[in-house]
């Protein structure tokens, strides 16, 4: 959100005009709106969804783009997405309501290149899957779900609903003995399905003429004598029409060069999660011309930076299933995690079964290896940095041999004071041992602030060609950043007299209400919020009454317990994650916030304890937050432990999870907030911050991602200190 509604944006998008809100007020009406949804006053002004509504007007006429240049007609377009969508939390929408709203911001987040966004609000919206109407009497509901589910690519539900209503219009044909339902008032509804299925077909198997029928249908739908009396179902269709005119340059079977083999395009259509189109990044970055393409052989060097949830993952896939398509030797993937890891491994098995080719989960080691290595066809191993040093001081020429792609993934951490020079160290004897081979080694990183350091670090001599850098600042989904402290109300304070204290014979007790402060950047001001009752207690000691007050640590309540009312207040808008800075912490917070909680009795929750109890034992203390929904996360637990809490909070079974930085370098979870409880921890050497810089940015990163299912993208930065 803060870079997605700045003043010149909305100018831009405005223009000069008398009656419609200025940039200032339209920015003020923007930022009382998310805010009040933050606050659970659901209620969107009148002014700023008739803004929205006139926005999307102008935007969408055929000569918008003419008239007003590609810059403006996009933030005209993104402004009245950002508004709709926020109309559509609101609540006491009528279905048509709720349909149309999500419609039009689904457009118009298409129309402005913000293609996660419109993805993101059907998974959102729709989580538990669209209705199936009926051709009579709901023939508008019909097109608007078609419109929508489109948009948001559920393939599944298009074809059953289709194929629904094609069965449905055949009977009213025949019944009524017509030639055909388009003379009828239910011929554009019935325009707009088989048009939206046909465009689905063409996305999925890339035949041309599907998509010039699609047209044609969507056409007939918009200039039938009988659409005139379904104007809903024309608006729709206009608009697929206009989606539809360019949906040709950013189908997967159109980006991908001819070169790249008919089953990895396969491999992304029928995968899991299924991808038809591919993003602005990775449009721009697979689209390089000429010898610099990332998918060309004289590629040997690549560094690809974009902000999370910007599609690298998904460049990085379509790499490797082209290599592993055209090439004789295996990738090797190199995560900092575990946990990460595992993610890749899983993320990467439903693409690679469509190319004859899968996970390889750690090759034997030892003797055994170059047995095994002269029988396996060419695969994918995921490793950790330290995996890699070992195999490569094992039997280097070997490694050389077996991968010829190498791909680093949250390369930043080559600064990590710990674990970077592993990376450092596999990085530079890679990149020396294969200047003038065949092999290609690929860097990627959402956070990088070095880029054009690690471009000269691997600029060495490969066959004379420079290093292939791309980075974008494009980002999908919205954030919100907010701090989370505490303000003494010193008028409250009581002072207590102790006669039998040894030294400290008063007490002063101030009650500690919480404060929370969310800046919107695009307003420039900073707006806070009080707890209606105090969250903890600041209790200071003095020898005298008149005496100078020292803080009582031992009484007062510690900032983690006070950190409990945010959490559970962010918590009914989506799963959270907390992330600690330390192992000890994370369980302490935990067990802080199971108090006052009720017990869970899902089977699945049952199931996870049954784990947790064979594999740790009955008393561990995991158990008794795993009992009241809670769970805690860091790299101490067992691997099929972590993986087990991973895949409950995926599924949606815990809606609490406390981890370290275990979670945070690149693991996509479904969370709709991110809170950073503490940055450091005391330690012999006084306080140490451990959740700095990249690590920060990307644990905030956690939260709302774009093809995950949250109900809504908040995000609170840090928590604040007492």
């Amino acid at each position: 959100m803060e870079r997605s509604l700045n003043p010149e944006l909305l100018n831009l998008a405005l223009g000069q005009h008398e009656i419609l809100p200025s940039p200032q007020e339209l920015s003020q009406l923007l930022a009382d709106a998310e805010l009040a949804l933050l606050l659970r006053d659901q209620n969107v002004p009148d002014q700023l969804v008739a803004t929205g509504w006139y926005l999307h007007g102008i935007a969408s006429s055929k000569y918008a783009l003419r008239t007003y240049g590609v810059e403006r007609h996009r933030a005209a377009f993104q402004v009245a997405g950002h508004i709709f969508d926020l109309k559509l939390q609101t609540p006491e929408l009528s279905e048509v309501e709720r349909l149309k709203y999500c419609f039009a911001s689904q457009v118009a987040y298409a129309r402005s290149s913000l293609d996660p966004n419109a993805l993101a609000l059907y998974k959102r919206e729709y989580s538990k899957g669209l209705s199936n109407p009926r051709l009579i009497p709901e023939f508008q509901i019909i097109s608007l779900s078609c419109g929508v589910a489109f948009l948001g690519f559920d393939v599944k539900y298009i074809y059953e609903l289709t194929s629904s209503i094609e069965y449905e219009v055949n009977l009213l044909v025949s019944t009524w003995e017509i030639d055909e339902i388009s003379f009828t008032i239910y011929g554009a509804a019935a325009n707009v399905a088989s048009g939206v299925r046909d465009l689905t077909s063409f996305l999925v198997y890339g035949r041309a003429e599907l998509l010039e029928r699609a047209k044609g249908k969507l056409r007939a739908a918009i200039t039938s004598d009988a659409s005139t009396e379904d104007e809903l179902s024309r608006w729709v269709a206009a608009h697929i029409l206009n989606f539809s005119d360019n949906l040709e340059s950013s189908t997967i079977w159109n980006v991908l060069p001819p070169s790249v083999p008919k089953n990895v395009r396969k491999a992304f259509i029928n995968g899991e999660p299924r991808i038809l189109t591919l993003w602005p990044p990775q449009i721009d970055f697979l689209g390089i011309e000429g010898e610099n393409n990332p998918l060309s052989d004289n590629a040997k060097r690549l560094l690809l930076s974009t902000p999370t949830s910007g599609g690298k993952t998904l460049a990085a896939q379509l790499l490797i299933t082209s290599h592993l398509s055209t090439k004789n030797t295996s990738v090797c993937y190199v995560a900092p995690t575990r946990s990460l890891c595992r993610e890749v491994r899983k993320s990467l098995q439903s693409r690679l079964r469509f190319i004859g080719r899968r996970i390889i989960d750690g090759l034997p080691e030892g003797a055994w290896l170059n047995i095994f290595l002269d029988i396996l066809q060419p695969e994918v191993e995921v490793m950790t940095p330290e995996r890699l040093s070992y195999l490569l001081r094992t039997d280097s020429s070997q490694v050389l041999d077996q991968f010829g792609m190498f791909i680093f993934d949250e390369v930043h951490l080559v600064g990590d004071e710990g674990r970077g020079w592993t990376l450092e160290e596999d990085l530079s004897y890679l990149h020396y041992a294969t200047l003038n081979l065949h092999h290609k080694i690929i860097l990627i990183s959402a956070v990088i602030g070095n880029r054009n350091h690690i471009i000269q670090w691997i600029n060495g001599e490969i066959e004379n060609r420079a290093p292939l850098e791309f980075h974008s600042d494009w980002r999908g989904p919205r954030r919100m950043h907010a701090i989370w402290t505490t303000d003494a109300f010193w008028n409250d304070s009581i002072i207590d007299r102790n006669s039998r204290a040894r030294k400290y014979f008063y007490n002063q007790t101030t009650p500690l209400y919480g404060r929370l402060d969310v800046r919107i950047s695009y307003t420039g001001v900073t707006n806070t919020f009080h707890t209606e009752k105090p969250v903890g207690e600041l209790v200071q000691k003095a020898e005298t009454e008149d005496g100078e007050y020292e803080k009582d640590t031992k009484k007062s309540t510690p900032f983690y317990r006070m950190l409990v009312p945010i959490i559970d207040y962010l918590a009914e808008f989506g799963p959270v994650l907390i992330i600690e800075s330390t192992k000890p912490r994370t369980i302490r917070l935990a067990k802080a916030i199971t108090e006052n909680k009720e017990s869970i009795n899902s089977q699945e929750i049952l199931a996870l304890i049954d784990l947790v109890k064979a594999r740790l034992g009955n008393q561990h203390p995991l158990i008794d937050c795993l009992e009241k929904g809670v769970a805690y996360h860091h790299g101490s637990l067992p691997s099929e432990i972590r993986v087990a809490l991973e895949e409950a909070v995926s599924n949606g079974y815990l809606r609490f999870i406390v981890a370290t930085t275990t979670l945070t370098e690149g693991i996509n979870l479904p969370v709709t907030s991110v809170l950073i409880a503490s940055q450091g921890a005391h330690g012999e050497e006084g306080y140490t911050e451990y959740i700095t810089g990249s690590k920060l940015v990307n644990a905030i990163g956690r939260a709302g991602r774009a093809t995950k299912r949250n109900r809504r993208d908040r995000r609170i930065g840090k928590a604040g200190t007492a």
